[in-house]
This record gives structure tokens, sequence and C-alpha cells, in this order.
């Protein structure tokens, strides 16, 4: 999480405030939900929405925000899921909707899965916004000239060197632990393959995270690393 200053600096630029309705999609810990919860106030209202897509991963994401709407003074906090075009009919028009680490998600095979791609849910998104409403994607950028990431991991790998899911920028197809996955760098281009630590829905989790959040993202201890140096063939070797 960030520290106070971001957090208000982004609260105010989503024009979250006292009675307004936002919808927090794909909630994770539900940190912002909380937050969102306090802001708006009993006039306002909160939707944690955990999409169908991802509810029936191991660490219960729907289950963990059904909790959370029961903590005290989270009256003004409902939980919803459904498919991710199916948004609007599981929630009333909002002032915001707020996707925090998800996006690019959106692009991923898994998440595609039912048919929703990121133009699809775009789409879902203005139908449930009110008129002057903000859409608000925080997300990773990658440093410029760097394509669609940045390529340190690369450069890592390339050095023998294993892969933390901080340098993953995307995941995509289904795999199991222990499957033989290809590593690509930002340009598509393969630079090696191995063996993998996690599974698929797992990986888009912990994707772009620090290892120290692997606990509290699954739920359970993890790898480290998601891809080890031991596991993996890195091209031209």
């Amino acid at each position: 999480m960030y520290d106070q200053s971001k957090i208000s600096e982004l609260i105010r630029f989503a024009r979250v405030k006292a009675g307004s309705t936002v919808i927090d999609v794909y909630p994770g810990e539900g940190e912002w939900t909380r937050l969102f919860s306090e802001v708006v106030g009993p006039e306002g209202r909160v939707y944690s929405f955990v999409p169908a897509e991802v509810a029936h991963f191991n660490n219960d994401p729907l289950g963990r925000m059904r909790t959370l709407a029961k903590e005290p003074g989270r009256e003004n906090v409902e939980v919803v899921s459904a498919d991710l075009v199916a948004m609007p009919k599981a929630t009333q028009p909002a002032d915001v909707l707020w996707l925090h680490l998800f996006y690019h998600d959106l692009h991923t095979a898994l998440m595609q899965a039912r048919g929703a791609t990121a133009a699809d849910f775009n789409r879902a998104v203005y139908k449930r916004l009110k008129p002057g409403g903000s859409y608000v994607i925080v997300d990773h950028a990658a440093a410029a000239g760097a394509g669609t990431g940045d390529s340190g991991a690369a450069r890592a790998i390339m050095g023998g060197k294993s892969l933390l899911p901080a340098g993953v920028t995307r995941i995509e197809g289904n795999f199991a632990r222990g499957d033989c996955v290809i590593i690509r760098n930002a340009q598509g281009g393969e630079i090696g393959r191995s063996l993998v630590a996690y599974d698929a829905s797992e990986a888009v989790l912990i994707a772009g995270r620090n290892s120290q959040d692997i606990e509290s993202l699954l739920g359970e201890p993890g790898r480290a690393t998601l891809i080890h140096r031991d596991d993996m063939a890195v091209a031209g070797d």
C-alpha cells in the first residue's frame, strides 16, 4: 500500500467524497474498499465487485470481501460477484469506478475465458457510470521506450537470475504448478522456458507484486520466485 499522502492524492484525483457511490473492481485484500467506505460515509455506497472469472481462486476473494462487509461500520459496503461484462446488472449507477492493479489482467486469456475483452469491459463501465462519473485505472507503467514492460527482468533472466513476481507484466494461458512455460520479453520474443512455481490463477494474482506480499495475496506462504533459475533454460544456452 502507498503512504498516506499518496493515498489521499489518489482519492482526491478519483473525486471520491461523502455520499459517493464507488465500484471497487477486484478489490484484492480490500484496502481500497475500506478506505472508500470511510470516505463516502453512511450516505454513500461502495460495491466490492469480485469478477466471477476470479471468484474460484484458492484465496477465496469473494469470501474475504463478505467477511470485510461484516466489519463494524461497513454497512455501506455491498459485495457482489458476476461476470465482468455483467457488472452493470449487479451494481447501481456509480460516481467512480475504480481498478487498482487489475486493468492489465483484462488482456489475459484467464480473464477472457468467459468472452470478456478489455473493450467489452470498458463499454460495461460506461453503462454503469453516472453522467460525469470517473473511470479510474491505477496500474503499472513501463519506462519510456521499454514497450509493454521494463526490460530489467529480461536482462536478469539472460544473466542467469531467477524471475520474481515483481518482474512479470503479463500472464497468458492456463497452466498448473510445475508445467513448462515460455518466458517472453516486453516485445514478445521468447527468451527462455521453465517449470513454473505457481498455477495460472495464482500467477495472475502475484504478477507485478513484491514477493513479501505472496502470503497475503494467496492466503498461504509460497516461493519467493515465480520461476527459479535452476528450473530454467535460457534461449541461446
